[in-house]
C-alpha cells in the first residue's frame, strides 16, 4: 500500500470515528430527555485489498449508519397497549350511546313498556268482555310498537354513523398507507444515489 492510500485509510478512520463520537455527544446532550432512545453509530470494515497472492492489506473502516437503541418488545406491548385503549374507548363510545337509545336505567323504556303490555294482557284474560281493558290492551300495544319502532330508527341511525367513522378511518388509513410508498420510493431512490422529487 502507498503513502497515499495508508493516508486516505487514516483519514476515513478520522472521519468515521469523528461521526462516532458526535453520536456519542449526542446521546450525553440527551440523556435528561425522557423522549430520546440511545443511538448506536455502526461502524463496518471496507474489503481488504489483495496485493498479491494470499497477501491482503485493510483498506479502513466505514460508518454504515447510526442505530436507535430501542427495546421492540417493549415497543410492540406499548402499541398493542395503545391499540388495545383505542379499541376500548371506541367500544364505549357505541356502546353509551346504545345504551342511551334502550334507556335501560331510565323509568320509562321498552322494558317497562313490554311488562305493562303483557300485565294488560293477563288483566284482559280474567275478563275478556270488558270493552276498557281492551282499549288498554291496544293502548300498550301501540306503545310497545312505537318504542319498537323508535329503537329501529335510532339505532339504524347509529349504524350509519359507524359505517361513515369506518369509511373515514379506512380513507385515511389508505392516504397513510400513499403516503408511506411515496416517502419508501423517496429512501430507495436516495439510497442508490438518486433523488426522486
Amino acid at each position: 500500500m502507498s503513502l497515499i492510500g495508508a493516508l486516505n485509510v487514516a483519514q476515513t478512520a478520522l472521519a468515521v470515528n469523528s461521526a462516532a463520537l458526535q453520536v456519542t455527544g449526542n446521546n450525553v446532550a440527551n440523556a435528561g430527555n425522557a423522549n430520546y432512545s440511545r443511538e448506536v453509530a455502526d461502524i463496518t470494515s471496507d474489503p481488504d485489498q489483495q496485493l498479491g497472492p494470499g497477501v491482503y492489506v485493510g483498506t479502513g473502516v466505514d460508518l454504515s449508519g447510526v442505530q436507535r437503541q430501542v427495546d421492540e418488545s417493549l415497543n410492540s406491548s406499548l402499541n398493542s397497549a395503545m391499540s388495545d385503549n383505542q379499541a376500548a374507548t371506541v367500544n364505549e363510545q357505541w356502546s353509551g350511546q346504545i345504551q342511551t337509545v334502550f334507556n335501560a336505567l331510565g323509568s320509562q323504556n321498552l322494558d317497562t313498556d313490554m311488562s305493562s303490555f303483557m300485565s294488560s294482557w293477563s288483566t284482559l284474560a280474567n275478563d275478556p268482555q270488558d270493552t276498557a281493558q281492551r282499549q288498554v290492551v291496544l293502548q300498550a300495544g301501540q306503545t310497545v310498537a312505537s318504542d319498537f319502532n323508535n329503537l329501529s330508527t335510532q339505532l339504524g341511525t347509529i349504524q350509519n354513523n359507524i359505517g361513515q367513522q369506518l369509511n373515514s378511518v379506512v380513507g385515511d388509513a389508505n392516504q397513510l398507507a400513499s403516503q408511506i410508498a411515496q416517502l419508501n420510493t423517496q429512501i430507495s431512490g436516495t439510497r442508490r444515489g438518486v433523488t426522486i422529487a
